[in-house]
Protein backbone atom coordinates (compact mmCIF):
# COMPACT_ATOMS: atom_id res chain seq x y z
CA UNK A 1 0.00 0.00 0.00
CA UNK A 2 1.50 3.33 -1.06
CA UNK A 3 0.50 5.47 1.93
CA UNK A 4 1.83 8.77 0.57
CA UNK A 5 -0.08 8.38 -2.72
CA UNK A 6 -3.27 7.44 -0.89
CA UNK A 7 -2.93 10.36 1.54
CA UNK A 8 -2.41 12.76 -1.39
CA UNK A 9 -5.54 11.42 -3.12
CA UNK A 10 -7.57 11.61 0.11
CA UNK A 11 -6.44 15.22 0.60
CA UNK A 12 -7.31 16.15 -2.99
CA UNK A 13 -10.63 14.29 -3.15
CA UNK A 14 -12.14 14.18 0.34
CA UNK A 15 -10.25 16.51 2.69
CA UNK A 16 -9.80 19.66 0.58
CA UNK A 17 -10.67 22.52 2.90
CA UNK A 18 -11.92 20.09 5.56
CA UNK A 19 -8.99 19.45 7.87
CA UNK A 20 -11.38 18.09 10.53
CA UNK A 21 -11.85 14.90 8.49
CA UNK A 22 -9.85 12.41 10.50
CA UNK A 23 -7.62 9.84 8.80
CA UNK A 24 -6.83 6.60 10.67
CA UNK A 25 -3.98 4.26 9.68
CA UNK A 26 -4.54 0.63 10.75
CA UNK A 27 -2.04 -0.32 12.06
CA UNK A 28 -0.21 2.98 12.43
CA UNK A 29 3.03 1.62 10.98
CA UNK A 30 2.90 -0.21 7.65
CA UNK A 31 -0.92 0.08 7.42
CA UNK A 32 -3.11 -2.43 5.62
CA UNK A 33 -6.19 -0.22 5.96
CA UNK A 34 -6.65 3.56 5.87
CA UNK A 35 -9.96 5.14 6.93
CA UNK A 36 -11.01 8.74 6.28
CA UNK A 37 -14.06 9.85 8.25
CA UNK A 38 -16.33 11.90 5.98
CA UNK A 39 -19.18 12.87 8.27
CA UNK A 40 -22.02 12.10 10.58
CA UNK A 41 -25.68 13.05 10.34
CA UNK A 42 -27.11 15.75 12.57
CA UNK A 43 -30.36 15.23 14.53
CA UNK A 44 -33.22 14.97 13.73
CA UNK A 45 -31.84 12.84 10.87
CA UNK A 46 -31.28 9.13 11.65
CA UNK A 47 -27.89 8.53 13.29
CA UNK A 48 -25.37 7.37 10.68
CA UNK A 49 -21.81 8.07 9.57
CA UNK A 50 -19.91 7.83 6.31
CA UNK A 51 -16.24 7.07 5.72
CA UNK A 52 -14.03 5.97 2.89
CA UNK A 53 -11.71 3.04 3.58
CA UNK A 54 -8.75 2.01 1.47
CA UNK A 55 -8.19 -1.67 2.12
CA UNK A 56 -5.44 -4.18 1.51
CA UNK A 57 -6.61 -6.31 4.45
CA UNK A 58 -8.84 -5.43 7.38
CA UNK A 59 -8.86 -7.35 10.64
CA UNK A 60 -11.69 -9.79 11.45
CA UNK A 61 -14.22 -7.97 13.62
CA UNK A 62 -17.91 -7.45 14.28
CA UNK A 63 -20.25 -4.75 15.54
CA UNK A 64 -22.95 -5.45 18.15
CA UNK A 65 -25.19 -2.56 17.09
CA UNK A 66 -24.02 -1.20 13.74
CA UNK A 67 -25.13 -2.15 10.24
CA UNK A 68 -22.50 -1.33 7.62
CA UNK A 69 -23.06 -0.83 3.91
CA UNK A 70 -19.94 -1.25 1.75
CA UNK A 71 -19.99 0.49 -1.64
CA UNK A 72 -16.89 -0.20 -3.73
CA UNK A 73 -15.63 3.01 -5.34
CA UNK A 74 -12.40 1.81 -6.95
CA UNK A 75 -10.68 -1.53 -7.59
CA UNK A 76 -12.00 -4.86 -6.36
CA UNK A 77 -12.74 -6.02 -2.82
CA UNK A 78 -13.26 -9.50 -1.40
CA UNK A 79 -15.33 -9.49 1.79
CA UNK A 80 -15.60 -12.52 4.08
CA UNK A 81 -18.65 -12.72 6.33
CA UNK A 82 -19.38 -15.32 9.02
CA UNK A 83 -23.12 -15.70 9.52
CA UNK A 84 -24.73 -17.74 12.27
CA UNK A 85 -28.04 -19.46 11.63
CA UNK A 86 -29.75 -19.69 14.99
CA UNK A 87 -27.61 -22.36 16.60
CA UNK A 88 -23.86 -22.53 17.01
CA UNK A 89 -23.48 -23.41 13.34
CA UNK A 90 -21.83 -20.79 11.16
CA UNK A 91 -21.40 -20.24 7.45
CA UNK A 92 -18.48 -18.41 5.84
CA UNK A 93 -19.46 -16.49 2.73
CA UNK A 94 -17.06 -14.81 0.32
CA UNK A 95 -18.23 -11.85 -1.75
CA UNK A 96 -16.13 -10.52 -4.63
CA UNK A 97 -17.19 -6.95 -5.27
CA UNK A 98 -16.27 -4.72 -8.21
CA UNK A 99 -16.61 -0.95 -8.53
CA UNK A 100 -20.21 0.11 -7.89
CA UNK A 101 -21.25 -3.08 -6.09
CA UNK A 102 -22.76 -3.02 -2.60
CA UNK A 103 -22.76 -5.37 0.40
CA UNK A 104 -24.73 -5.01 3.66
CA UNK A 105 -23.16 -6.36 6.86
CA UNK A 106 -25.54 -6.75 9.80
CA UNK A 107 -24.81 -6.47 13.53
CA UNK A 108 -23.09 -9.56 14.95
CA UNK A 109 -21.65 -10.73 11.63
CA UNK A 110 -17.90 -11.28 11.83
CA UNK A 111 -16.31 -9.82 8.71
CA UNK A 112 -13.04 -8.75 7.13
CA UNK A 113 -11.97 -7.64 3.68
CA UNK A 114 -9.07 -7.96 1.28
CA UNK A 115 -8.14 -5.96 -1.79
CA UNK A 116 -5.27 -4.12 -3.43
CA UNK A 117 -5.84 -0.55 -2.29
CA UNK A 118 -9.60 -1.03 -2.80
CA UNK A 119 -11.51 2.21 -2.12
CA UNK A 120 -14.79 1.55 -0.30
CA UNK A 121 -17.42 3.99 0.96
CA UNK A 122 -18.76 2.70 4.28
CA UNK A 123 -22.11 3.92 5.59
CA UNK A 124 -22.74 2.92 9.22
CA UNK A 125 -26.05 3.06 11.09
CA UNK A 126 -26.07 3.90 13.87
CA UNK A 127 -22.92 5.98 13.40
CA UNK A 128 -19.63 4.10 13.73
CA UNK A 129 -18.09 4.11 17.21
CA UNK A 130 -14.85 2.55 18.45
CA UNK A 131 -16.91 1.12 21.35
CA UNK A 132 -18.79 -1.04 18.81
CA UNK A 133 -15.70 -2.36 16.99
CA UNK A 134 -14.84 -5.81 18.35
CA UNK A 135 -11.78 -7.66 17.05
CA UNK A 136 -12.02 -11.45 17.01
CA UNK A 137 -9.61 -14.35 16.87
CA UNK A 138 -10.35 -15.79 13.45
CA UNK A 139 -9.10 -19.28 14.32
CA UNK A 140 -11.60 -19.61 17.17
CA UNK A 141 -14.43 -18.33 14.96
CA UNK A 142 -13.61 -20.72 12.12
CA UNK A 143 -12.98 -23.76 14.34
CA UNK A 144 -15.76 -26.23 14.80
CA UNK A 145 -19.12 -25.75 13.15
CA UNK A 146 -18.21 -23.96 9.93
CA UNK A 147 -19.49 -24.76 6.47
CA UNK A 148 -18.57 -22.96 3.28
Amino acid sequence: MNVSEIMAELDATYRKGKADRKVILIPETDPTEIVCELGRTVPPEPDQSTAVAIIDRSKPHYHKHTTEVYIVEKNQLTVYVVRRNGSDEATLSRYRLATGEILVIRPGEVHWAEGKAAWVRVVSAPAWSPDDYHLVDLESILAGHLTE
